[in-house]
């Protein structure tokens, strides 16, 4: 009587392509709501908790192509040159897919950490003011 506990399976399979193995801990980590790869040799940014972060990883040309070859089995859709969007679950992923200049994409998780995010957050400078500034005595120049 070997009662075994099994441990929960990741939903996205874990293929051999080394491009999405580097990228997989970001994808099962459940604070991470967006993945971007700018592009090749670039650093892959994450906002996690509603926080921007810049990882130290950063993929190759074709780890990128990998990824997208990898996505696209899952979600059945073949992989062509240029721009595409997917939808895996509870994922959307937006990606450039270039041989000749830099490819890139975007993964889009939803999380509860995703309704805080903004699109345009509130300007945090001050707004200018129009017109010629009026300068107070003890601030004019001698």
């Amino acid at each position: 009587m070997n009662n075994k506990i099994q441990e929960p399976q990741n939903r996205f399979p874990q293929p051999k392509f080394s491009g999405y193995q580097k990228i997989l801990p970001l994808i099962s980590d459940i604070a991470v709501s967006k993945i971007q790869c700018v592009g090749p040799g670039k650093p892959v940014i994450v906002i996690r908790s509603g926080q921007k972060i810049v990882t130290k990883l950063a993929l190759k040309q074709n780890e990128i192509y990998e990824v997208f070859k990898t996505l696209s089995n899952l979600a059945n859709i073949p992989l062509v040159d240029g721009s595409f969007k997917l939808a895996l679950e509870n994922y959307t992923i937006d990606g450039i897919n270039s041989l000749t200049s830099n490819s890139s994409f975007l993964i889009r998780k939803k999380t509860a950490y995703s309704l805080l995010e903004r699109k345009n957050p509130i300007s945090t400078q001050r707004p200018q003011r129009r017109g010629r500034r009026v300068l107070r005595s003890h601030q004019r120049h001698r």
